[in-house]
């Protein structure tokens, strides 16, 4: 009976979580902060938020990053060493390695690949999710 009582409140906390993450995932961001900031131990907040959401905070971050990236390398001139700078990689060279595992290609590919976004479809930049992945909207 108690483990229901505490799913609400553990679903708030994650998305508290989450909502920081999406706000903030161009910050040195990391999860031991996140559990300062609420009040928590942070081994507790990675159980929970790993359970509630089907993810690590770590991977939720990442594909918020991701997901930035992605709009980066379409919408923005921003060279890739600059936009794995504002995603807080130290060594571009990690960011691409990651970025292809994520995406199949490099960043550079994916840009000459899919090209600019139209108008219409540019966002304001802040992580949302849908479909329980983080992505772009506004």
């Amino acid at each position: 009976m108690k483990e229901r009582a505490e799913t609400p409140a553990r679903r708030k906390i994650s998305d508290q979580m989450a909502e920081i993450i999406r706000k903030e995932f161009d910050t040195p961001l990391s999860l031991d902060a996140v559990a300062k900031r609420l009040h928590y131990n942070s081994n507790y907040l990675s159980g929970m938020f790993n359970k509630e959401m089907n993810m690590t905070f770590s991977e939720y971050l990442a594909d918020c990053r991701l997901a930035a990236a992605r709009r980066w390398s379409l919408e923005t001139p921003l060279p890739v060493k600059d936009i794995a700078r504002r995603l807080q990689y130290n060594n571009p060279q990690n960011f691409i390695r990651s970025f292809r595992k994520a995406q199949g290609v490099t960043p550079g590919e994916y840009r000459l690949r899919y090209g600019y976004a139209h108008e219409e479809e540019k966002h304001d930049g802040e992580c949302i999710v849908t479909a329980g992945r983080p992505g772009l909207g506004g």
